[in-house]
């Protein structure tokens, strides 16, 4: 969770609280994207960028985090048609998402998220390599793009 507080449309948000109408424990919290992130972007690509795709056949198997792109527009969570289950847990790339990984693009570094929601973004930008320098493994990256050339065609 924030340790600073923010203030959005004149109201201050700070770390944890509770609900004034529920009860319910609430807190605005400050995320960001990752290394992880964009591995799993890689593989999303390689499995085929126009497809849904189940979080743990192309995540490392952190199955919370993996959502966390949405709050930039990057990933579609597709529709849940089984009523046993809270979520389907497919998730596909978002056209946003392709400009990003191309290098296209920048977002912003951070996401202030309160109930599952986007209060504001810092000014601060990002781009994809950026994600790669948090962890860096050089020989990491050479092999997934090498990979990805080879299907350059079919994935852009």
């Amino acid at each position: 969770m924030i340790k600073e507080k923010i203030a959005i449309n004149g109201v201050e948000i700070t770390s944890e609280g509770k609900c004034p109408c529920c009860g319910q424990t609430v807190g605005a919290y400050k995320r960001n994207l990752t290394s992880a992130h964009a591995r799993n972007f890689l593989r999303m690509l390689k499995a085929g960028k126009d497809n849904f795709h189940h979080y743990k056949e192309v995540s490392d198997g952190e199955g919370t985090d993996f959502s966390k792109p949405k709050y930039w527009g990057l990933l579609i969570k597709k529709p849940n048609e089984d009523p046993k289950m809270i979520s389907s847990g497919f998730w596909k790339l978002t056209d946003k998402a392709i400009l990003f990984i191309k290098g296209s693009i920048g977002l912003p570094k951070y996401a202030y998220v309160y109930n599952d929601r986007v209060l504001k973004f810092s000014d601060e930008e990002i781009k994809f390599l950026d994600l790669w320098n948090q962890e860096f493994d050089a020989e990491g990256l050479r092999v997934e793009i090498e990979k990805l050339q080879n299907k350059e065609m079919t994935l852009f």
